[in-house]
């Protein structure tokens, strides 16, 4: 009777030991193997979003040394900062984290992310984090970005390529249509004879092509946004969906 309480006691333990197991691999934070991998989570953050990773990933975005080099910080504050707007307890739960570290890298983007989210919220949020000891050095940094103008990405005009990249980046974080509204809005500046808005709505236009390859849905937009549009932003998207089908053909 003994031996058989026994085995039975065993199994129960192992069954424990096998589900904590299981419970415990589901919990660990994603580890991206490069940086290829780290873009192709963020580049289809909308179709599966995954909340409970963005701390370990804001971790090592900041962190990068080859993002850092290539200087495409503001792409990893405006990732975060769109997947952070609405997210309000994943505001605080990053806030808990890196209240109390002496990481710069995490201080000054965590600290940017807040600013970029812009919402009464955050901007709160960001106060009583800079009054912290260990953010007081960034006062005099955070005092320059409030005496400029701040950017709204979907109302204020198109006037640089970064203002692209945040759009872009909003579109992979949420699916937002009007990100992408917006980047087809400044194909109409092709043929302005301002040179810089010339380059950015170049700039527009071939990044329209490049993810209307990866993203169905960019693609779909395009299409119906055609419809609508003037006859100088409609010959720009047939151009821009006629490369795409072409080089999709190619593909396969």
């Amino acid at each position: 009777m003994s031996l058989i309480v026994g085995k039975n006691f065993m199994k129960i333990v192992l069954t424990i030991l096998f589900l904590a197991l299981i419970v415990c691999s589901f919990g660990q934070p994603k580890k991206f193997k490069n940086l290829d991998d780290y873009e192709a989570w963020m580049m289809s953050y909308y179709r599966n979003p995954e909340p409970y990773l963005l701390f370990n990933a804001f971790n090592y975005g900041v962190h990068n040394k080859k993002i850092t080099k290539a200087g495409n910080n503001t792409m990893i504050i405006a990732f975060f900062s769109s997947a952070l707007r609405t997210d309000t307890i994943s505001q605080l739960t990053f806030y808990k984290k890196i209240g109390n570290t002496h990481d710069e890298e995490l201080i000054y983007s965590f600290g940017l992310t807040l600013w970029q989210i812009h919402t009464d919220f955050s901007i709160a949020l960001l106060d009583e984090f800079l009054n912290q000891d260990n953010p007081k050095k960034y006062h005099a940094a955070f005092d320059r970005l409030r005496a400029e103008k701040f950017i709204n990405i979907w109302t204020d005009s198109i006037s640089h390529p970064e203002h692209l990249d945040m759009l872009w980046t909003d579109f992979f974080v949420t699916g937002n249509e009007e990100s992408i509204k917006k980047i087809i809005s400044k194909l109409s500046d092709l043929n302005s004879k301002n040179y810089f808005d010339v380059a950015t709505a170049g700039s527009a236009k071939w990044s329209l092509i490049s993810n209307s390859i990866r993203h169905q849905k960019v693609l779909d937009i395009c299409i119906r946004e055609r419809e609508t549009s003037d006859s100088k932003i409609k010959e720009a998207l047939d151009e821009i969906i006629e490369s795409t089908n072409k080089q999709r053909r190619e593909a396969n």
